[in-house]
């Protein structure tokens, strides 16, 4: 495989649909040599090599890194998976292909600076990133289509700090499906389950 990878992405999503595309171009040769892009550390570390300076910070000579698992693909890591500057976007787009309006939120932020706290709290639960009822509803929720990034919101006086945050969903979220099989319902079922905390970012900036 032959690719003159594009010095910087304008977002994790164009890094994603990037790599989509070149993999589907070039899908008879990765089959001929038995790689499969979603699984490959060896592809992934040629790939990354091929675009370091693009993906790391230096200031006055000195090279930053940042986390190992930036740079190194961890595809058995359920904790680093999905943490990959260029994997991590592409798993994303290839699991959503033709929908990527249901993951927005996991993919509108720059490649270099990928961890918001909706990657945290839902790319890395494989469940979650899977459910297209909860990532279409996590989407919904905070993702503001018009400005193409995160909502901003200003709370009542009467609620509290964390009420309605993603890191509370996915409390909830794990705690509703001791229960109920969240995982498989549809979106609007989701919210006829969750606490009545979450139901003022449906609308807001939508």
């Amino acid at each position: 495989m032959e690719a003159d990878f594009p010095r910087a992405f304008a977002s994790r999503k164009d890094c994603g649909v990037y790599f989509l595309d070149l993999f589907g171009q070039c899908s008879n040769d990765l089959k001929r040599a038995r790689v499969d892009p979603a699984a490959s550390v060896e592809l992934w570390s040629w790939i990354t090599a091929t675009m370091f300076l693009s993906l790391v910070a230096v200031e006055d000579g000195e090279v930053n890194v940042g986390e190992e698992a930036r740079l190194v693909f961890m595809p058995d890591n359920h904790q680093r998976f999905y943490r990959h500057l260029l994997a991590g976007p592409y798993l994303i787009c290839k699991e959503y292909e033709g929908e990527l309006d249901k993951v927005e939120i996991l993919l509108y932020n720059s490649v270099t600076k990928p961890n918001t706290v909706y990657v945290e709290q839902f790319a890395s639960r494989r469940n979650i990133l899977l459910s297209r009822g909860v990532m279409d509803l996590v989407t919904e929720m905070y993702f503001d289509r018009n400005k193409g990034q995160g909502k901003t919101f200003e709370r009542p006086k009467n609620m509290a700090p964390t009420a309605g945050s993603p890191r509370r969903l996915s409390v909830v979220l794990s705690q509703l499906s001791l229960v109920w099989d969240v995982m498989d319902m549809s979106t609007a079922d989701i919210k006829k389950i969750l606490p009545s905390e979450f139901e003022p970012f449906y609308v807001v900036g939508n």
